[in-house]
């Protein structure tokens, strides 16, 4: 039997007593490479291979480097982590940072229209500014469903143009099965109806628009 070389090339015949006897057991040829391999460790360097040959039968074993055993980073991981402009938000940061979130998205803005009721009687238009436009709005004084109509098939109660009275009746809101009216309280002509009939309206929700002004 023979060995090969161990530490940085060098020969290590005579380490561990030896050569093992001839016609060794198995277990006995293991044992004596297991304290073969342990004195080969206490050189100066690290053990790199082994080789053994008996007979008709060889057997080599090698160990990398620490160089070769560990992989080289991809070049686009190289370039990720030397320009931070790579990092996208959300992800970890190359330096090892925690990832900052994402940016929140802007809020959004105040609706320019109501939408129209879907069985399209009445187009709705934008909440007007009372101030601005010297208009009385009539709004919602409860939750319920909006009606412009006494009956299904009845003429609405006002339409736009039309000059109504103080206390002149413009609407009908169902509230847990009562028709409860809803009441001008000046006088003014409709300048818009900003609800369909049978559209459901929140407590405060502009319904009508009154300019007081416009009585001609």
């Amino acid at each position: 039997m023979s060995q090969g070389m161990g530490q940085g090339g060098m020969s290590q015949d005579g380490l561990h007593g030896g050569l093992p006897p001839a016609g060794a057991r198995p277990e006995e040829l293991l044992a004596w490479i297991a304290g073969y391999a342990a004195e080969l460790n206490t050189g100066a360097g690290p053990l790199r291979r082994i080789a053994i040959t008996s007979g008709a039968t060889a057997v080599e074993v090698e160990w990398a480097t620490p160089e070769q055993a560990a992989p080289a980073p991809a070049a686009g991981d190289r370039a990720a982590a030397a320009d931070p402009r790579a990092w996208q938000p959300g992800a970890p940061h190359p330096n090892g940072a925690a990832p900052a979130p994402p940016p929140a998205p802007p809020p959004a803005g105040p609706p320019a229209a109501q939408q129209a009721a879907p069985n399209g009687d009445t187009p709705a238009g934008p909440v007007p500014d009372a101030a601005a436009e010297d208009a009385v709005v009539i709004s919602a004084p409860m939750v319920g469903t909006f009606y412009r109509a006494p009956e299904p098939g009845a003429p609405p109660y006002v339409e736009v143009g039309d000059m109504v009275e103080p206390g002149q009746q413009i609407g009908i809101i169902e509230a847990m099965k009562l028709m409860n009216p809803i009441l001008a309280e000046q006088a003014g002509r409709v300048g818009e109806i900003l609800v369909g009939d049978g559209t459901p309206v929140e407590y405060g929700q502009p319904l009508i628009v009154l300019r007081p002004g416009d009585t001609q």
